[in-house]
């Protein structure tokens, strides 16, 4: 990162101060991420106890029938209940996790460019 002088300033670097502004908000937004995303595991978690409690297929496909739960959950309770914990570790990771990883990637960028 090139560090920019402000003459009218004394020359003092201003770019310390916007990259402890920036790695501020860009902290804040990763720990907001990191919360939706715990959300999600600790609900799939729930889900998965929920399924567990099923006896046979035809117990959530009743549940389905009758309106319980809903189509997408009655597949995603098939495949708990055919795969177990296996479902769970299969799962491909969504679109925040992902941004989640970029994000840390460009704090940890901006952390190393700020201490040169």
């Amino acid at each position: 990162m090139k560090k920019h002088t402000n003459p009218e300033a004394h020359g003092y670097l201003l770019e310390a101060k916007a990259c402890k502004q920036i790695l501020k908000e860009l902290r804040r937004i990763s720990d907001r991420y990191q919360h939706v995303i715990d959300k999600g595991i600790a609900v799939r978690k729930i889900e998965f106890e929920t399924v567990m409690k099923y006896t046979s297929e035809q117990q959530i496909q009743d549940d389905y029938g009758w309106e319980i739960i809903t189509e997408r959950q009655y597949e995603w309770y098939l495949d708990l209940f055919r795969n177990g914990q296996e479902a769970l570790e299969k799962i491909s990771p969504s679109v925040k996790v992902l941004a989640l990883r970029i994000l840390l990637g460009i704090i940890r960028d901006i952390e190393s460019d700020c201490r040169k």
